[in-house]
């Protein structure tokens, strides 16, 4: 037997096997893919087997780390790898770092890269959040041959400027598109939309100077808006999904036509509304009913909180919204009593409702509620039971119930469930037990409730657990209007 043989059985037996680098090429750079690249370079210390096998892996990633020191040594950095990468082909190249007009040169170096290796997927990002001043930065300005590539199947552009004149833009395989932060007139984007004959998903997010959009493809299916900078006219007979967010003063959209629209998503902030007065209040609670109005036949519907606190005010100022005609609702809300009256209205307005996704959010209202609920004070605590007469003739098709409760909140939803005093985690949950009790108890036909809440090993959540534990026992002992119904913890 070999000296190389009995060192790897001595291995074997002492559990010291390195099953990891036993693994095929193609498993080890799949795995180095979904690292950033400098960490994929870091593995090449490990072994002689890991020596120089992230040069071939096909996704490079190079974002600005906050403890880079200048921005030269970034350059320098991304530089010296692709000098050393070795792979003929790459699926995809990242980029994300805070753009100077000096660096155009090297940024061009970059893009020809890419391309001289068939990227599939090009994510192109050169704003600092932080930092960034509309009219004061220069945006990278995209070379003429970047207008014509057949490999591009998803493209992310973030501060970028198209100097398209006398190009005749073509991008044969783009399926995904997402621009953020570029000017756009109207003849670019049908410059665009005219040279993306497979394009499926359009993402606009801070683009200014478009005013008409006008969407003929019968492949694109779904589009997103968010703090456009202007007034859009849409046109659209062939969308299927729709998503307009950001801040609700931006979003003067006037929707032509969205005939085949199937899916529609109102995620709005309305921050400013704590500076307004009343006159404001009441102008944006008509501007959410004109948006309502236009996604109205749409068979699933996603509300967010801020969207919720608006409709109450809706209901304050009598402004009427239309009858949806959803099958599917998701909402999200704290249970707050300005927010009570928006779930209400939501749900009495949906008669062909058949499934109700609630999402307990941990934001407060974006107004002072003292201001809604003065003008309609709201027992918190009685709301539901006050509403059984009113929902007399609704929600006869609903079939299924999914709330995820405050109690799912993890760390990273910016709330940590574990800091909560008792008592507020008594009034939490007493919130959300009102509005499940409220569906069981008045409605026959509900199938299942998903009650979603948090489960998990650590000890120093067993407090929690205790009240998971009386959350389950009053659900499943108030009284149901269906003995058929099935109440199922997540």
């Amino acid at each position: 037997m070999d000296a190389k043989r009995c060192r790897t059985l001595r291995d074997q037996e002492k559990g010291n096997e390195d099953r990891l680098s036993a693994l095929p090429d193609f498993i080890l750079l799949l795995i180095l893919s979904l690292l950033p690249t400098r960490d994929a370079i870091k593995t090449s210390t490990l072994s002689r087997r890991w020596d120089r096998l992230w040069t071939s892996v096909s996704t490079l990633k190079f974002h600005l780390p906050s403890e880079q020191k200048t921005l030269k040594d970034f350059i320098t950095s991304v530089h010296h790898t692709l000098l050393l990468h070795e792979s003929q082909r790459i699926s995809k190249f990242s980029i994300r770092f805070y753009y100077k007009e000096k660096f155009a040169s090297n940024v061009d170096a970059w893009i020809r890269f890419a391309i001289r290796k068939s990227v599939k997927v090009l994510h192109l990002d050169f704003t600092d959040r932080c930092t960034y001043t509309l009219g004061r930065d220069v945006p990278y300005a995209m070379p003429r041959h970047f207008f014509n590539n057949e490999t591009f199947t998803k493209l992310k552009l973030n501060f970028c400027s198209f100097k398209m004149h006398g190009v005749q833009l073509s991008w044969k395989s783009l399926r995904k598109l997402s621009l953020r932060q570029i000017v756009l007139s109207d003849d670019m984007v049908n410059g665009i939309l005219a040279g993306c004959p497979i394009l499926e998903c359009l993402i606009l997010e801070q683009c200014s100077s478009l005013t008409f959009l006008s969407i003929h493809s019968a492949k694109l299916k779904s589009l997103t808006l968010c703090n456009m900078q202007n007034e859009i006219k849409i046109y659209a007979s062939h969308l299927l999904s729709l998503t307009l967010s950001g801040y609700m003063h931006k979003a003067e959209h006037s929707i032509v036509d969205l005939s085949s629209l199937e899916y529609a998503k109102i995620d709005f902030n309305f921050m400013f509304f704590a500076f307004g007065g009343e006159c404001e209040v009441e102008y944006f609670c008509r501007k959410l009913r004109n948006i309502i109005r236009n996604v109205c036949h749409v068979k699933t519907l996603a509300v967010c909180q801020s969207c919720v606190q608006v409709l109450t005010a809706c209901e304050v100022y009598s402004i009427q919204i239309p009858i949806l005609k959803c099958k599917s609702l998701t909402l999200e809300t704290s249970f707050r009593k300005h927010e009570l009256i928006g779930i209400a209205s939501l749900l009495q307005n949906s008669p062909d409702l058949e499934n109700l996704t609630i999402i307990a959010s941990n934001l407060y209202g974006f107004w002072c509620e003292s201001d809604l609920t003065r003008k309609h004070p709201v027992d918190e605590q009685r709301f539901w039971d006050s509403q059984t007469d009113a929902f007399s003739s609704s929600l006869h098709h609903l079939r299924t119930v999914r709330l995820y409760s405050f109690m799912s909140w993890g760390v990273e939803s910016g709330c940590d469930i574990m800091d909560m005093s008792l008592g507020k985690l008594q009034k939490k949950i007493a919130r959300e037990l009102n509005l499940v009790k409220f569906l069981l108890t008045n409605f026959t036909v509900i199938e299942r409730v998903d009650f979603h809440i948090k489960k998990d090993q650590n000890s120093k959540i067993t407090k929690l657990r205790e009240r998971i534990h009386t959350v389950s026992q009053a659900i499943l002992a108030c009284p149901k209007a269906s003995s058929l119904v099935e109440v199922v913890f997540w």
